[in-house]
Parts: structure tokens; C-alpha cells; sequence
């Protein structure tokens, strides 16, 4: 049986796909609007108090690297832009959906977030922002195992603890597919862009001539990194192998790293702390 026809089996056992919420839908639909402006779409977040204090923790927590505190909505829409705002708020869902369903995931998450965002902004890749959400988001489809597939997830679970895997190992073992495929369908369900959406898809399996290679590399590098730092809980305890192509795309090398490291941590400290720790 091929990947897809796994991957198709698992979907198929989900009987209702996670969806995006209803608010954050009308703000996505507000926002494509020709008319729409930031005052417009400030106002609208800010008549919903319970995703305003969702947008402004995560605007707040390292994910953008904002040097000082975002106060406001209407401070965070002309900070970010549109087209910012609009995987902000896709991601703000994602967070509770992740916190839900796999506790530890959501630190583990923002810290592969932040490094995502170090790196591409250092290394001056476009947008650096939607490599952050791509961060926040790589884990994505542990969440559906967990919230929706709770037999495979046990399964997957269950050979992690006994056989010493890594979670991508005890996937491919008992389902043959990983997290990274049901994420990628999930998100591009959700209409993210390519270019979010397959660095995610392939962010345990690089190679240097895949689309969006740059990206897929940062990603795989990030969520390594947040690995090695100990931060929540991936669902497992072993670190994944660094394939050292994704160094070589991004030009650099392992001396690099460190200084990298030490940059994003730098402005995590508010991970450390507080119920986003536990």
C-alpha cells in the first residue's frame, strides 16, 4: 500500500475535519475584501475579546519579534499588514487546537516558531513571518492523530514508549505516513499558500531540489534546534538527524548554529515561565 492510499486511509477514518472558527473566518473574508481597511478590520477583532487576547499573547510571545510590547489590535493589524494578519489569525486557532489536543506540543511549536523566524530573518529570506507560522504550524498533524484518530495515535504512542522511536519513526511504522503529510492536508484544506504549507509537508524529509527548498530547509533546521533546547513536548524523547544538505542551502555551517541558537532563545524567555511552560 502506497503513502497516498495510507494517507487516504487515515483521512478517512476522520469524520469531521477540524475547522477554522467561525469568527476567524468572517476577519479572513473581511480582510480579502478591496474596501477593507486596517481601522475596518482593527475594530472587528477588537469586538471579539476573547481573540483579541488570543492575538495579542501570540503577537506578544516571540512569535513576530516585536522589540517592544503590542498593546493594541489596532497596534498589531499596522504592525503586521494583511497579509500577516491573516496567518495570524489561522494560527491563533491552531494554538488552541494544538493545546487541546497534545499537551506540551504548543511551547515545543512557538520555539520552533521563533527560531524559524531568527534564521530567515539572518539569512534574508523573504517573508519571515510565514516561515514563523510554518513553525508554529509543523506539528500540526499530531493534533489531528490525537483529537481524531485516537486508535493510531495510542498505536503510534505505544511503539514510541516501548521501541525508543521517534515519533516519525513509530508513525511510519504503524500507519505508513507521518504527521507532516496529515499536516499538510489539514493546512492546505484550510487554503494556506504553498509555500507554507509544503516546507510543513516535508520537514522531516528534505531535499535541495524540492520546492520551496530554502523554507522546507529552515524548517527542518528549526524544529531541531527547538528539539535540542528541550522545549514542551514533541512526543518523543530522541533528537531527529540533521541532514546537513538543508545546511548547505541555507549556507551555513555548524559553527553557525549556536550564535543562531543563543538569538532565539534570547527572546523566548516568556516560554520558560507561566502556563505556555507547562
Amino acid at each position: 500500500m502506497n503513502e497516498e492510499t495510507q494517507l487516504r486511509k487515515i483521512v478517512s477514518k476522520i469524520v469531521r475535519l477540524p475547522a477554522l472558527p467561525d469568527n476567524v473566518l468572517a476577519l479572513q473574508r473581511l480582510i480579502r475584501s478591496p474596501e477593507t481597511t486596517a481601522e475596518t478590520v482593527g475594530r472587528a477583532i477588537a469586538r471579539d475579546q476573547a481573540l483579541s487576547a488570543q492575538v495579542l499573547k501570540l503577537v506578544n510571545s516571540g512569535f513576530y519579534g516585536f522589540s517592544t510590547p503590542v498593546a493594541s489590535i489596532s497596534h498589531a493589524v499596522v504592525l503586521l499588514g494583511f497579509g500577516a494578519l491573516q496567518t495570524l489569525l489561522v494560527s491563533t486557532a491552531a494554538v488552541q487546537l494544538i493545546g487541546a489536543a497534545f499537551p506540551g506540543l504548543y511551547p515545543h511549536s512557538l520555539a520552533c516558531a521563533r527560531i524559524a523566524y531568527v534564521l530567515a530573518r539572518r539569512l534574508g529570506l523573504d517573508e519571515p513571518d510565514e516561515l514563523s507560522t510554518a513553525g508554529l504550524l509543523h506539528d500540526i498533524g499530531k493534533m489531528v492523530l490525537a483529537s481524531h484518530v485516537p486508535e493510531e495515535y495510542e498505536a503510534v504512542k505505544r511503539a514510541v514508549r516501548e521501541k525508543n522511536m521517534l515519533f516519525l519513526e513509530a508513525e511510519t511504522e504503524t500507519m505508513g505516513v507521518t504527521h507532516a503529510d496529515i499536516g499538510a492536508w489539514l493546512l492546505a484544506q484550510w487554503r494556506l499558500p504553498a509555500q507554507t504549507v509544503e516546507p510543513i509537508r516535508h520537514h522531516h524529509a528534505f531535499e535541495p531540489d524540492m520546492p520551496f527548498a530554502e523554507r522546507a530547509a529552515t524548517l527542518h533546521l528549526a524544529d531541531i534546534l527547538a528539539r535540542a533546547e528541550g522545549v514542551g513536548d514533541p512526543g518523543d524523547s530522541r533528537m531527529p538527524r540533521l541532514d546537513v544538505r538543508a545546511l548547505a542551502t541555507l549556507g551555513i555551517g555548524l559553527p553557525d548554529i549556536r550564535p543562531l541558537m543563543d538569538e532565539a532563545f534570547d527572546q523566548l524567555t516568556d516560554l520558560f515561565s507561566g502556563e505556555d511552560a507547562a
